[in-house]
């Protein structure tokens, strides 16, 4: 898989996480690349580790409508599909059919024995 160029969203200790053009089956679409080779010194294997359960839950929920996309996981950098949106503070007031989708998303993430640690995202 290539994977081009990109925007920076979020450096922390664990690594950079990078809105990129990927290819992973020679059509280009955009993706999100979680590189934990640019962890910082002595928390790269705990970065590789969250990154691992994050490519294990993506995985998990493969078959289920509204999250991303597991692209590709190496064991140092994952790569999952991009989803467009907003954080919901910034989103300027949601009404009801907003918390609906979200409370079934929710349900589907439950069902498929998993739970989000950030809701407002």
């Amino acid at each position: 898989m290539t994977q081009s160029g990109g925007v920076s969203l979020k450096r922390d200790l664990f690594g950079e996480v990078r809105r990129v053009q990927a290819r992973p089956d020679g059509h280009e679409q955009e993706c999100v690349l979680r590189d934990t080779t640019l962890a910082a010194r002595g928390v790269g294997w705990l970065a590789r580790r969250l990154a691992a359960r994050e490519a294990r839950a993506l995985h998990a929920l493969r078959r289920v409508a509204g999250v991303p996309r597991l692209v590709s996981w190496d064991g140092r950098r994952l790569v999952r599909s991009w989803v467009a949106g907003v954080p919901l503070q910034a989103a300027g007031g949601v009404g009801r059919p907003y918390f609906r989708e979200a409370l079934a998303l929710l349900r589907r993430l439950h069902a498929a024995g998993l739970v989000h640690n950030d809701l407002a995202k």
